[in-house]
């Protein structure tokens, strides 16, 4: 065999394939490749690659966070709590999964309030 694809078509009982034959189209609706697109993002920041995600997220205009998402942790950010347990009832429909995003924005407020040493309304 001359090629490397000469010798991969005589392993496949003489069947050719071109470079075209081994692309696969998949078709995402948007929300799909939105969550594909953030996933990728993440994997790079996981190993390191910050800027390569940063160039992923402005190219596609798609953030690793939703406005929503990125609206709460501001709202918690800034202190402001309620506002953000209010948030979390608008966005999320489980009943357990609003008390576990619950609990975390009350155990930020807790710590934060410990931290400035306002104990007492720490455990208000």
């Amino acid at each position: 065999p001359n090629s490397k694809m000469e010798s991969l078509s005589e392993m496949n009982g003489g069947m050719k394939y071109s470079p075209d034959d081994m692309q696969v189209d998949i078709e995402f609706d948007k929300n799909h490749e939105t969550e594909v697109l953030r996933i990728i993002s993440q994997y790079l920041i996981e190993k390191g690659l910050n800027e390569s995600a940063k160039t992923l997220q402005r190219e596609t205009g798609v953030a690793l966070e939703g406005e929503v998402i990125q609206n709460l942790r501001n709202l918690v950010l800034d202190g402001k709590f309620d506002e953000a347990v209010q948030l979390i009832y608008e966005i999320e429909y489980d009943p357990a999964r609003i008390c576990k995003v619950k609990q975390a924005v009350y155990e930020q407020k807790y710590l934060e309030l410990l931290e400035k040493g306002d104990v007492l309304k720490a455990l208000d």
